[in-house]
């Protein structure tokens, strides 16, 4: 079973292909949405203006997000999530977008949502990866 980062459900809303691919793959109901991801996605779509495609990335958004809640996908941030959440603080998580920088506290919540509920994070290959080792990653946009 597989959580989608923030950025590959975005990705998925856009209409990139790979991720587009990767999720036509995955058995329904195996691809897992964190709360957060959603708060994030949402308010990122709130921000989008009407000519850039608001409504039409609105519409699909509320689309996946029905098919989330019938499938019961959606991933809470709870108590042991946050123990894990604490844990990964004492790291330093490098993320890479537009260069290197330091993980967020909300990259890590959905990190720490991965990684409690034994999923695989959906997400494009980053510097952290390699140093958690229990996590496990797939990376659509790899080819």
């Amino acid at each position: 079973m597989y959580l989608f980062s923030t950025q590959t459900l975005m990705d998925l809303l856009c209409g990139v292909p790979e991720v587009k691919d990767f999720a036509d793959g995955v058995p329904r109901g195996g691809v897992y949405l964190s709360v957060v991801s959603l708060g994030l996605v949402d308010q990122a779509i709130r921000e989008t203006p009407a000519k850039d495609g608001r409504d039409q990335l609105d519409r699909f958004f509320r689309r996946i997000l029905s098919m989330a809640r019938t499938h019961s996908t959606i991933e809470a941030f709870g108590e042991s999530a946050a123990s894990i959440w604490a844990k990964l603080a004492a790291h330093d998580l490098q993320v890479d977008g537009d260069g290197e920088r330091p993980m967020t506290d909300v990259e890590r919540m959905i990190l720490a949502t991965a990684l409690d509920r034994k999923l695989v994070l959906v997400e494009q290959a980053q510097p952290y990866h390699p140093m958690i080792p229990e996590l496990k990653v797939a990376d659509p946009y790899a080819g």
